[in-house]
């Protein structure tokens, strides 16, 4: 019976497999692996994630449906993201069926910020550090760093919240950087420089360009909501009044 290794990674900017110690498989092993990746889900990818079973979490990279299951990691990320941040909802006294639908809006608001970032790291990996990426791949492995995010409902504790989301974000970058040294041909230093880059080029586009993509997302947001919103908590609940609208 023949028997090999095989990992994942990205050398010289091609995809391969790689002889990994981690991983015995024989034929028929191959052949499940080749299945998995044809059907796996984002509960495999978040629970490869905990266990630290990074030759599984690389699968989603291959995975014949990794588009759909890079979109359901980002969205509900931006789900939580969006229920962990509610609290202007509630003191806005927005209505059930409106809170629902301002919570939709924020997440898939959130999934369009993901393609901004995906793509202006892209950028960044190419025209500084000389990367040569397939595009999909490239999405689907910065998705990765998303699940993280998706504990930032926790971020709804009082007290608490505000550092724990700090927490998960950092988290986060980390795992980002971790992620584009093992799925690409960059270095440690190259991956740290390129996550802090690609973090500038984002934030200088937001504080430019990108101002009236952010008004316009808020106005989205208002408009689910029914009306616009008050972001200051304390002014919001004198307003209302405490009376729902």
């Amino acid at each position: 019976m023949f028997v090999g290794t095989l990992g994942w990674i990205c050398k010289d900017d091609l995809l391969h497999f790689e002889p990994c110690p981690k991983l015995q498989i024989d034929f028929d092993s191959l052949r499940a692996i080749v299945d998995t990746l044809s059907n796996i889900t984002i509960w495999d990818v978040i629970a490869a994630y905990f266990v630290g079973h990074d030759e599984l979490l690389g699968t989603m990279a291959f995975a014949a449906n990794r588009t759909a299951v890079t979109l359901q990691i980002v969205f509900l990320a931006g789900l939580s993201d969006a229920v962990g941040n509610s609290v202007i909802l509630l003191a806005n006294r927005i209505r059930p069926f409106r809170f629902l639908l301002a919570i939709i809006a924020n997440a898939l608001l959130y999934l369009f910020s993901y393609f901004v970032s995906a793509a202006s790291l892209a950028l960044i990996a190419t025209q500084v550090f000389g990367l040569v990426v397939d595009f999909p791949f490239f999405f689907s492995v910065v998705a990765l760093s998303y699940i993280p995010i998706l504990f930032s409902v926790l971020s709804f504790l009082p007290y608490f919240g505000y550092p724990i989301n700090l927490l998960l974000y950092g988290i986060s970058a980390i795992f980002l950087v971790r992620i584009l040294i093992a799925a690409t041909s960059l270095t440690t230093l190259s991956a740290f420089f390129c996550t802090i880059l690609g973090f500038i080029f984002l934030s200088s586009i937001r504080a430019t360009v990108g101002r009236p993509v952010i008004h316009f997302g808020q106005w989205v947001v208002s408009t689910a909501a029914g009306r616009k919103l008050e972001n200051n908590i304390e002014a919001a609940l004198k307003i209302q009044g405490g009376r729902p609208t």
